[in-house]
């Protein structure tokens, strides 16, 4: 039973598996998706190392992370440089998240540039999670985007999910990893008050958020450099209407 509906996991493309996985190649297979699959990057100007589990703020990450299409997760962490309480918390926040959809999530130290882009190739990782870079310096930000760029088209193109998420001490940082990863063109990314509103509520990442809400810590906006494709969605905006949550969708390659 999925939503008070008799459905058949092994083989419904809105319930592959598990209620609530869906399968955007429409396809569904003895409870698994096949079929080529779009990536998605999604970049969070949210800080979740003071959000609690289930409040709007961490839901938006939990979101995040399970847009992947595999219904046991693989997290590839880049967190080295944020604090291990922050950390814990991202991990309490998707593991939680994973749980309600009767999901798993397990995560994995992403290692150096040359072990990430290792595990991009051979298929090992469902997810490339990116903590807030608070202790990284900016000339680590443009070598480390630099050198992860290409493989992050491939991984993208071939159904990753790719989450960054960031906090003001990490916003210069996460500005130049964007940029050299050609992932997101900010100009800047301005520290916001006050409450947040929903804008895409067709958007997977908006489900059962309410609208406004007051983000748990601190909230930063991205100002684009160009206008939006038509494949990227401002979900979340701050009260300038600047965007708060990024989310961009990758054809499959």
């Amino acid at each position: 039973m999925c939503g008070g509906q008799c459905v058949d996991l092994t083989t419904s493309p809105s319930n592959c598996g598990a209620c609530g996985t869906q399968c955007e190649s429409g396809l569904c297979v003895s409870g698994q998706c096949v079929g080529k699959y779009g990536g998605h990057l999604v970049v969070l100007g949210l800080d979740f190392g003071s959000a609690a589990v289930g409040d709007p703020t961490s839901r938006l990450l939990a979101h995040a992370v399970l847009l992947s299409h595999r219904h046991d997760v693989r997290v590839l962490e880049l967190g080295a440089f944020t604090s291990n309480t922050a950390k814990a918390q991202a991990h309490a926040i998707v593991s939680g998240g994973a749980l309600d959809q009767g999901r798993k999530a397990s995560f994995v130290d992403a290692g150096t540039p040359v072990t990430i882009a290792t595990a991009f190739a051979n298929g090992s990782a469902d997810v490339f999670l990116v903590d807030a870079l608070e202790d990284m310096s900016i000339g680590d930000a443009i070598s480390t985007g630099g050198s992860l760029g290409p493989g992050l088209a491939g991984f993208l193109g071939g159904g990753g999910v790719v989450v960054i998420w960031t906090t003001p001490k990490a916003a210069t940082a996460t500005k130049s990893f964007l940029a050299t990863t050609s992932l997101l063109d900010v100009s800047s990314i301005p520290s916001e008050t006050g409450p947040v509103v929903v804008s895409d509520w067709l958007d997977a990442l908006s489900a059962n958020e309410p609208s406004p809400f007051l983000p748990t810590g601190a909230a930063l906006g991205f100002v684009v450099s160009t206008p939006p494709e038509p494949t990227m969605s401002f979900v979340i905006k701050a009260a300038d209407g600047e965007p708060v949550v990024v989310h961009r969708v990758y054809p499959p390659i």
